[in-house]
């Protein structure tokens, strides 16, 4: 069960440092995104 937890921890993890760093490119320079 902790092995469970742990790898749902890791890709929640990776999943929201993806989308902070897509979120921080497109503050950086929003015309590139659109």
């Amino acid at each position: 069960m902790m092995d469970i937890c742990m790898v749902g921890t890791i890709l929640a993890s990776c999943v929201l440092m993806k989308l902070f760093v897509d979120w921080c490119e497109s503050q950086v320079d929003p015309k590139e995104k659109q």
